[in-house]
């Protein structure tokens, strides 16, 4: 008698990005950062600063922080991937642009950076971590000097519908299919996303939680923590400064007290 051979033990979720990193730019097209960075500048500048330090939080593969960079700012791109770090173009960014592997508690805890950013959704990865946002916005305020700016973009519930989707495109090897669905809690706020990844050689699952917030609790986190909030806008929503209501997601500009 011969024994049915018992059913495969589905696999586990690997870290997010992980997989994923090799393939980012290529699904993810960096459309619309270069008219990003002239209307995020533009607020910096008009808060009074022009060059200094720059932190940019999650960085991934740099694609943000070298527009800073190429403005004159010396940065420092932290990413907790070194999968994604090695994929930075450095071109044109003549030695001021730094990977550091790790998270915050990798760096000086004294006041050293004139402009924090963190973009591309970071603040909702670190809002569904242990400490949540509170904790976060605790250990940012010790790395950035009084008068400092934060520039940041951060997910509401109206956005909940972004991250499902099927992305396909082909490359060199093969064709690559990134297949997202998201599961929202209303009552947790979190945004659950599997995500499956298939490449020529490989089918990779990641899961990936999310921390979705309104802007009046972005806005209270902040103050709790010695920040002014200076504008709350929509960089991506053509020229210029743009506020609406129930908008799926914000750029917010504060100031270190």
């Amino acid at each position: 008698m011969t024994l049915a051979s018992a059913p495969a033990a589905p696999s586990l979720p690997e870290r997010p990005y992980a997989t994923l990193a090799p393939y980012f730019a290529q699904l993810f097209e960096p459309r619309g950062i270069r008219r990003w960075f002239v209307g995020a500048s533009g607020l910096v500048s008009a808060a009074g600063l022009r060059t200094g330090r720059h932190l940019d939080v999650g960085a991934g593969t740099c694609r943000y922080s070298r527009y800073w960079t190429r403005a004159g700012f010396q940065s420092v791109c932290l990413d907790l991937l070194h999968q994604m770090l090695v994929r930075a173009r450095l071109g044109g960014t003549e030695g001021r642009l730094h990977r550091v592997c790790g998270s915050l508690d990798c760096l000086r805890a004294t006041p050293t950076f004139d402009l924090v950013t963190a973009i591309d959704d970071v603040v909702a990865y670190v809002g569904a971590q242990d400490g949540s946002l509170d904790a976060f916005l605790g250990q940012l305020g010790r790395r950035l000097r009084p008068g400092g700016l934060f520039l940041f973009d951060f997910i509401t519930p109206a956005g909940r519908r972004r991250y499902t989707f099927r992305n396909s495109r082909a490359i060199e090897s093969g064709r690559i299919v990134a297949d997202s669905r998201g599961r929202f809690d209303e009552a947790a706020r979190t945004l659950s996303v599997d995500l499956t990844l298939e490449t020529p050689d490989h089918v990779a699952r990641e899961r990936h939680v999310m921390r979705l917030y309104d802007v009046e609790e972005i806005e209270v986190a902040l103050r709790r923590h010695g920040f002014e909030v200076v504008v709350v806008t929509d960089l991506y929503d053509g020229a210029g400064v743009s506020f609406q209501a129930g908008q799926p997601s914000y750029d917010v500009l504060a100031r270190r007290g």
